[in-house]
């Protein structure tokens, strides 16, 4: 497995890392081969995905791969960069440095909207109160 190190605070410090370690299908835990058998079959992954804004790093050197037909969950406090990482890798903000590639394609260059005609989606929460906790019925 790998597990990732990498924090997606300032300069790597402080911040959230991803909570899950990453293991292919099949492979034991720590086996080295495990870690590219996981690139090979990711649907998305970053390399050295870096963004700062003058001169303060909100995300550093970001390793991440999501294998086809599993789910993660980035968490984190205010401030860890979470909402400026899932902008580099949807195309909604540019980064400084690294790489985003989709479906075995680097897609790193492509504006958001490309990115979204390919398959890949960015959506927002939107919070509603429910009909009975608002008083209406």
């Amino acid at each position: 497995c790998q597990r990732a190190d990498q924090r997606l605070s300032a300069a790597g410090r402080g911040g959230a890392g991803a909570a899950d370690a990453v293991c292919a299908p099949g492979n034991r835990r720590h086996d080295p081969r495990a870690l590219g058998a996981v690139a090979a079959m990711s649907l998305l992954s970053t390399r050295g995905l870096t963004k700062t804004y003058a001169g303060v790093t909100a995300n550093a050197d970001v390793n991440f791969d999501l294998p086809q037909g599993q789910t993660r969950a980035l968490i984190g406090p205010n401030g860890a960069g979470k909402s400026t990482f899932v902008g580099m890798v949807s195309g909604r903000i540019p980064a400084t440095s690294g790489t985003v590639s989709f479906a075995g394609k680097d897609i790193s260059a492509l504006p958001a909207h490309e990115r979204i005609a390919r398959g890949m989606a960015y959506t927002f929460t939107v919070r509603r109160k429910h009909w009975a906790s608002a008083g209406m019925s």
